[in-house]
């Protein structure tokens, strides 16, 4: 696939309204790509990857995220006149309600002062410098978020920010003894940590921690081990959100542990082998 790139993508509700942008919500939900203007941008490819601000009108700030699945293409200007604009085609993974931007641009410009964040245009490369930081912050304003529109479950969302952690190596998380509990509209969701998932994947080195064999494929988006993050105790037995209560492991010993005749000898296996 080569190197992923990340851009910024400007919604301007005076430019393009927001009927007009569900409609483009409307595509991502029925399966089926947006387009956006990226004016020169030429080196965008797919598999490209994009976070969307809202500018122009307050609140301002990040609302969506997704990736390209097109290189660009010329196709009439967006304001109907006689003008060609450049194109490429997106899919979103996140469209939140705008107004509640999951990253506002205030905490942008101050905690990421590096990007300038008020783009003149549709679109702007982002910074490598910046990048990891920029998924973390998104990732886990993410998972407190309720105003996600697409129709995703808590297990969907947690997947698919998986696919897109970032990929340099982290200290050691401290985690959460005492996971707070979320309440959504029908379950109650416990808290967790995304540095815990990702130091968690990260020791493992591709490798499943109960069987001990290499992950069984590779994710399509990041080209890593696919491997599932399990906590030893249950976080809702009162489990610890901690590096020392998760372990990685494949599917099918995920499958096993949970549901299989010698889940408890698992369990016994993999204590063992954290207090080591």
């Amino acid at each position: 696939m080569g190197e992923i790139n990340y851009y910024l993508l400007a919604w301007n509700p005076k430019k393009f309204t927001w009927k007009e942008f569900q409609d483009e919500y409307t595509c991502s939900v029925s399966g089926h790509d947006a387009q956006w203007s990226i004016q020169n941008h030429k080196s965008i490819k797919e598999g490209d990857r994009f976070f969307m601000i809202k500018l122009g009108v307050n609140p301002r700030g990040l609302m969506a995220s997704g990736e390209f699945t097109s290189a660009p293409y010329k196709d009439k200007h967006w304001s109907g006149d006689h003008r060609e604009a450049y194109y490429s085609k997106i899919k979103y993974d996140f469209i939140c309600d705008p107004e509640l931007p999951v990253i506002g641009i205030d905490r942008l410009k101050t905690t990421l002062d590096q990007q300038a964040w008020s783009i003149q245009g549709s679109s702007a490369s982002i910074k490598k410098e910046i990048l990891d930081q920029l998924i973390n912050m998104w990732n886990e304003a993410l998972l407190q978020s309720s105003n996600i529109l697409l129709p995703l479950s808590p297990q969907e969302i947690h997947t698919k920010i998986l696919d897109h952690l970032p990929s340099e190596p982290i200290p050691k998380p401290l985690g959460n003894k005492k996971p707070k509990k979320l309440k959504g509209p029908i379950t109650i969701q416990i808290e967790r940590d995304l540095k815990v998932v990702q130091y968690t994947l990260q020791q493992a080195n591709g490798v499943c921690e109960l069987c001990e064999k290499p992950a069984p494929f590779y994710r399509t988006t990041n080209n890593q081990p696919y491997l599932e993050v399990h906590h030893i105790v249950r976080l809702s037995d009162g489990g610890p959100d901690t590096p020392d209560n998760t372990v990685a492991l494949c599917p099918n010993c995920h499958r096993r542990i949970h549901f299989g005749s010698t889940r408890i000898e698992d369990q016994k296996f993999l204590l063992d082998k954290k207090s080591q």
